[in-house]
C-alpha cells in the first residue's frame, strides 16, 4: 500500500486561524481543535507565541530545541490554566472572520515549525518549512497575491 503525498495529521496540533483584520498586522482568533476553544491575538507575534504555548502545553509536536534566554538564571514562568486563557466562541468568530486558515504543525524542528496551511476560502493547501514562511503565505493570501516589497535602491 502506497500513500502518495499524504501526511498524518494529529487533531492536537491542528488549529483554525480566523483573521478579522489584516490591515496593520494580523488580528483575529485561533480555534484549537484539541481544546475546542479559541484565543484572541492582536498581531503575528501574539499568534505565534500563543500557538507555541499551546503546543508546549499538549507536548505535541515536541520541540526539538529548548527555548533560549537572555538571562543566565531560569526565568520564573507565570503559569495560567488553559481554561483561563481560552474562550468558547467559535460561531461568533466565524461570522466576523474575513480570511480563514487551517494550520497543521507537524514538526517543531530546526528552531521553527513545519507543516501545512490551508486557505479555506480558496481551498488551497501549501506546505511550510518555518513559522516565517507560514506568515508569508498568510500575508500573500490576505494581500490577494500582491506583496509589497521594500527596495533599498531608488
Amino acid at each position: 500500500m502506497q500513500i502518495a503525498n499524504k501526511q498524518l495529521a494529529s487533531i492536537r496540533s491542528k488549529c483554525t486561524i480566523y483573521l478579522t483584520n489584516a490591515t496593520s498586522g494580523f488580528q483575529g482568533f485561533v480555534f484549537s481543535e484539541y481544546y475546542k476553544k479559541t484565543f484572541e491575538f492582536h498581531n503575528e507575534v501574539e499568534m505565534l507565541l500563543g500557538l507555541n504555548d499551546l503546543f508546549d502545553d499538549i507536548d505535541f509536536p515536541q520541540a526539538a530545541y529548548q527555548t533560549r534566554s537572555f538571562f543566565d538564571k531560569p526565568i520564573p514562568k507565570i503559569i495560567r490554566k488553559v481554561e483561563d486563557t481560552l474562550e468558547n466562541k467559535p460561531n461568533e468568530t466565524i461570522d466576523n472572520s474575513k480570511t480563514t486558515f487551517i494550520v497543521n504543525v507537524q514538526y517543531r524542528q530546526n528552531a521553527s515549525w513545519q507543516g501545512s496551511i490551508t486557505w479555506v476560502e480558496q481551498s488551497r493547501t501549501q506546505q511550510f518549512r518555518s513559522a516565517f514562511e507560514m506568515i508569508q503565505l498568510m500575508n500573500e493570501a490576505v494581500s490577494q497575491g500582491q506583496i509589497q516589497k521594500i527596495s533599498w535602491e531608488e
